[in-house]
């Protein structure tokens, strides 16, 4: 009789049925159970182990990795007396501890102290923070790991990274990340500012909420705020800041007169006068103390208080800073000193003189200078005019120096000296509309084979006055005239009609339609703008010839009788 394979397999199976019908199951799980639960048990005490072992060598990486970045993070954030530690919302994750505003305040986001290098986070630090990061990942670690690879030059690896426990929008995130990435973002500005300024703002904004902010961002993040209009916050801030630094009384005082917070302003100047006053009594030969009570008497405007403290009983050797302060005093008496007399203005050149002496490098001296040439007050060849070049030679001439000197050239009808001045404005200050706008206009006038760059700088001009919610018809103006030379007609017409939309009682907008309606041969349009250019002249002699006309008494015809 021959094997059939497929029977084995059939009885196989049938044997397997009548095995787990005839079990008693019931019984077999229920003496089961302890031995579930025991392995369970087993594989939990297994696992703790496992993740109590990774947490324990995490926190000992993260020791060791937080005392081999307290140089850095000692430069970086200094702790100060009164701010020993993070903030609450600064360390959420549970990993172990983490200029004064003034009348003439910088442009927004530019201010000393803040550019300075620092020193790199060592090698061995950032491999303690990766290693942390795998074991335990937590917020601390990560910043840090973000921090490293910006210095490396990694920069969307470490905004990827940063804006993941900072983000860009929305709700607040750790505080340290975000100062961070404002800083890093800061120095992309001049890329594409509309992009920017908004994220430098928010990550500003969330950084403050870190009790070991370094001194220098929260005054410039206050400085910001002024810039923008949102004083109530910026007045929160600088209060913050003088608990910390009670000379930064001085920055609340004014920012309270400019709020018209009176009780405010009295008590912060008297603080600060109170705090200084007894630091030079305490520590005489520190300059510091006297440049900083000068500038409150200024501001609070006791002039002889303040030439006393500048020049009376100084007992040390006067430093650079100093001298800028002493300079500082003439020249702010000098711009007292302008008045007109009998139709001519009248100025004491001799404190600008003082002033310049005190400290040739002085840069406010130079704008006052170029004031002076605007206003045709300079002589060619005087020694102010030397030292105006000198300023602008070396480099160290401020934006509004070169504003001046720009507005002065295109007065005079010279764009081709005014376009460097320009530049530089624009450079400083990509958000400065008219210069923008006005270097356009020159560089279309003057240099034909820069038309690309002349539009780029007249559409970032409209771009920025749009963005304050503003709409300028000169701008749109220069728009079509670098259009008009960069051969695209058509689209310089719809410029000027958009100028002659914002404003429509401005002739030369209509001439200049005019011309470009007849250029692409619509004769018919262009008749008409320029029948509309001629109607608004002569409204405007009429207008100008009935304000001429004295007005007669009302009864002068019964008088006459």
């Amino acid at each position: 009789m021959a094997f059939d394979p497929s029977q084995f397999v059939v009885g196989f199976a049938g044997f397997v049925v009548d095995w787990v019908l005839t079990r008693e199951w019931k019984r077999i799980l229920l003496t089961g159970i302890p031995f579930v639960l025991l392995i369970t048990v087993l594989s939990l005490v297994a696992w703790s182990s496992r993740e109590g072992n990774n947490f324990a060598l995490a926190n000992w990486y993260l020791e060791l990795g937080n005392e081999e970045i307290a140089e850095w993070e000692q430069a970086w954030a200094p702790v100060d007396d009164d701010s020993q530690g993070e903030s609450k919302e600064a360390s959420e994750d549970g990993q172990p501890g983490n200029e004064e505003l003034r009348e003439d305040a910088p442009e927004a986001f530019s201010i000393r102290g803040i550019d300075e290098e620092r020193p790199a986070i060592p090698p061995f630090a950032f491999a303690l923070f990766q290693r942390v990061q795998m074991l335990s990942p937590g917020d601390r670690s990560q910043y840090v790991i973000g921090a490293a690879l910006s210095q490396q030059g990694a920069l969307s690896q470490a905004e990827q990274l940063l804006t993941s426990i900072a983000p860009d929008e929305g709700t607040a995130g750790y505080a340290p990340a975000h100062l961070l990435l404002a800083q890093l973002y800061r120095k992309q500005l001049g890329q594409d500012p509309p992009k920017f300024k908004p994220l430098v703002l928010h990550h500003l904004k969330q950084a403050t909420r870190w009790n070991r902010i370094p001194i220098e961002w929260l005054t410039f993040t206050v400085q910001a705020f002024v810039n923008e209009g949102r004083l109530m916050e910026a007045l929160a801030l600088q209060d913050k800041a003088a608990e910390r630094d009670p000379a930064k009384n001085i920055g609340l005082a004014k920012l309270a007169r400019k709020v018209e917070n009176v009780k405010l302003a009295e008590r912060a100047s008297r603080t600060a006068e109170e705090y200084l006053v007894e630091k030079i009594e305490a520590e005489p030969e520190i300059p510091q103390h006297r440049i900083q009570l000068a500038e409150l008497y200024l501001f609070l405007n006791k002039l002889d208080q303040a030439q006393q403290t500048l020049f009376d009983d100084v007992d040390f050797e006067p430093t650079p800073e100093f001298r800028r302060a002493q300079s500082q005093f003439f020249l702010f008496m000098f711009q007292r000193s302008y008045s007109t007399q009998g139709g001519k203005r009248e100025i004491k050149v001799g404190l600008l003189d003082n002033a310049m002496r005190l400290d040739p490098t002085n840069p406010k001296v130079g704008e006052e200078i170029a004031k002076l040439a605007k206003v045709g007050l300079l002589q060619p060849n005087d020694a102010f005019r030397a030292q105006l070049n000198k300023f602008l030679v070396d480099g160290t001439a401020t934006d509004a120096t070169h504003g001046l000197l720009a507005e002065t050239y295109l007065i005079q009808q010279d764009l081709k000296s005014a376009i460097p001045h320009l530049r530089q404005v624009v450079q400083r200050q990509p958000d400065a509309a008219g210069a923008l706008n006005n270097l356009a206009f020159c560089l279309a006038e003057m240099e034909p084979d820069k038309i690309d760059e002349a539009l780029y700088f007249a559409q970032r001009a409209i771009q920025v006055a749009n963005a304050r919610g503003v709409q300028e018809p000169e701008f749109f103006e220069t728009y079509s005239m670098v259009l008009d030379k960069a051969g695209e007609t058509d689209k310089a017409i719809t410029a000027i009609e958009t100028a002659i939309t914002i404003n429509k009682t401005n002739p030369a907008y209509h001439e200049v339609a005019s011309r470009l309606y007849r250029k692409i041969g619509n004769d018919t349009l262009a008749d008409a703008q320029a029948a509309k250019a001629e109607m608004l002249k002569q409204q405007t002699l009429k207008n100008e010839a009935t304000q001429d006309t004295p007005a007669q008494p009302a009864n002068s015809e019964a008088n006459s009788k």
